[in-house]
């Protein structure tokens, strides 16, 4: 297939124009949306489309629109849906690959999905975020205390880097952890977003755990 997406033609045999390739979508991973591709047969004899195959995602989906003949010189329209399975890029590209009798007998389209929605970044720290799902890949040291009392405050700053607004729901401390309290909050119930950050404050008191 040369880079415009063309098979060669043979002297006498059908060849198949792809359009779009690559193939972009975009959509939240509740929504999914449908991409056009179109499939022309460019040869002079007809094109026999015998079925579809996907690399190894399962983002995207399809019918069988134009699994059949395409006399030379027409078109077909084949409908390819894509529903991301997180925000972002990771696992939303693959390949629709095309099986007929054009040579060569495959024909393959770059798929490139993403994503679209919030993004959580804790301090530098990336976590994936779906809707109601929890994130709490933090960390936090307990410094600036010495023997008992309670340390100075303790910034975290969460960013989102994703594409979509981002509503913080609820903040807490958890995971069995003791010694730390909240000491000031602006995420809690605001709406963050593409971009915008917020920040959390936390204390450790010593005197709460043990050595």
């Amino acid at each position: 297939m040369s880079a415009s997406g063309t098979a060669a033609a043979a002297a006498n045999g059908p060849a198949v124009t792809l359009s779009p390739n690559p193939m972009y979508a975009s959509s939240a991973p509740d929504t999914g949306t449908t991409q056009v591709l179109t499939i022309t047969n460019s040869g002079n004899a007809p094109l026999i489309i015998t079925s579809y195959t996907f690399g190894t995602g399962n983002a995207w989906g399809y019918g069988s629109d134009c699994i059949g003949t395409i006399q030379p010189g027409n078109n077909c329209t084949q409908n390819i849906s894509f529903h991301p399975s997180t925000v972002g890029t990771a696992g939303n590209s693959d390949s629709f690959v095309i099986h007929d009798n054009a040579t060569p007998p495959q024909q393959t389209v770059t798929l490139i999905g993403t994503g679209l929605g919030p993004l959580v970044s804790l301090d530098g720290t990336s976590c994936p975020l779906n809707a109601g799902i929890s994130c709490d890949t933090v960390r936090m040291l307990a410094t600036g205390t010495t023997g008992t009392g309670t340390s100075t405050p303790q910034t975290v700053t969460l960013t989102n880097t994703g594409t979509g607004d981002l509503y913080i729901s609820n903040v807490q401390v958890n995971g069995g952890v003791t010694g730390f309290s909240k000491v000031n909050d602006t995420c809690l119930r605001h709406t963050i977003q593409a971009a915008g950050t917020c920040t959390l404050q936390f204390t450790f008191n010593a005197g709460a755990v043990g050595p």
